[in-house]
């Protein structure tokens, strides 16, 4: 009998932050398409208002920033419900130029 064991720890994460120039054109564009997903108050936990899930998808997270208003909305990809959002947040960077 094989017996296998996971320690539970993933030590590749790599984070990198850049910062780009982009049109105010394209900024308004992004801006128009991602606001039918800003949410009234922070959503942290995609996964408890989600009818249809599978874990282990990739997602992100967008902040919404006013003046002393923030918003956040974190996304899962693996939230099914609405698969039309996920394409539009998957296609978000390009659409910058990133």
């Amino acid at each position: 009998m094989d017996v296998g064991h996971w320690a539970g720890s993933y030590r590749t994460w790599v984070r990198k932050r850049s910062v780009r120039r982009i049109s105010p054109e394209q900024f308004a564009d992004f801006k128009r398409r991602l606001e039918p997903y800003r949410p009234v108050h922070d959503v942290l936990r995609p996964d408890e208002a989600c009818r249809s899930f599978i874990s282990d998808a990739d997602g992100l997270t967008v902040e919404w920033i006013h003046g002393d208003e923030r918003r956040v909305r974190v996304f899962d990809f693996g939230c099914l419900d609405d698969r039309a959002m996920n394409d539009t947040l998957r296609r978000a960077s390009a659409a910058l130029g990133l």
